[in-house]
């Protein structure tokens, strides 16, 4: 369902990844994209994804939002590139700001 939403931000998501290298990263999303996908939810949604060596690190079955933004996420080459060599930390606030955190071995 969110699919497309996620397509249509990968290649921003690839940059920020990157400049998340350097430091915590911070990305404000377009909530009518995700009303437009079957959002609806006012309160907004809260999730936390884990990437490690190049693929999902922890479980995520009750988020269709955040399972899709991981499916998205690792079936690119250039992201799963950076998380086969770097640990991500990505999170979603209830304000639809996406947080991506490199956390260092």
């Amino acid at each position: 369902m969110f699919t497309n939403v996620w397509d249509k931000y990968l290649p921003v998501l690839r940059i920020v990844m990157k400049k998340s290298l350097a430091a915590d990263q911070q990305l404000a999303l377009n909530i009518p994209d995700f009303e437009r996908a079957g959002y609806k939810r006012k309160s907004g949604y809260k999730f936390h994804v884990e990437l490690k060596d190049g693929r999902l690190n922890n479980v995520l079955v009750d988020a269709p939002i955040a399972s899709s933004l991981a499916s998205t996420l690792l079936d690119d080459a250039v992201v799963k590139e950076l998380a086969n060599t770097n640990e991500f930390h990505i999170s979603m606030n209830t304000k639809f700001q996406l947080t991506i955190k490199r956390i260092q071995s």
